[in-house]
């Protein structure tokens, strides 16, 4: 397999950034690396909190430990814009390394193409 469609596959089916470590570019994997992590980091946060505040009204007996019950605390509570941010820093960032993994190990591959050519 090329290394370039390793890098690819690794940055669309493991982790935002692992592409570019295969790479080597260790710059650009770090920082999608970490940018997603602290956004997954505060999004886990923020569904944490609302399942607690959940689980807390059921335990206080103000909802019935049902799944429609359930299914209604949360659809009513409010939207967290920060939640949106998260979820589209991390989408941007999986775009971003499979796209710039590709870019990135292209011209690699295309250069050693011609020079087996020749």
């Amino acid at each position: 397999m090329k290394k370039t469609t390793k890098a690819v596959l690794f940055s669309a089916l493991v982790f935002p950034g692992s592409g570019h470590f295969i790479l080597g570019r260790m710059k650009t994997a770090w920082v999608l690396l970490i940018t997603s992590l602290v956004a997954i980091f505060n999004l886990g946060s923020t569904l944490l909190a609302t399942a607690q505040t959940i689980a807390d009204k059921i335990i206080a007996g103000e909802i019935s430990p049902t799944i429609e019950a359930i299914s209604r605390m949360v659809e009513q509570q409010p939207v967290d814009t920060s939640s949106q941010l998260m979820s589209m820093i991390i989408l941007v960032c999986w775009v971003i390394g499979i796209i710039d993994s590709y870019r990135c190990g292209r011209p690699n591959e295309v250069s050693a193409d011609q020079q087996s050519h020749r």
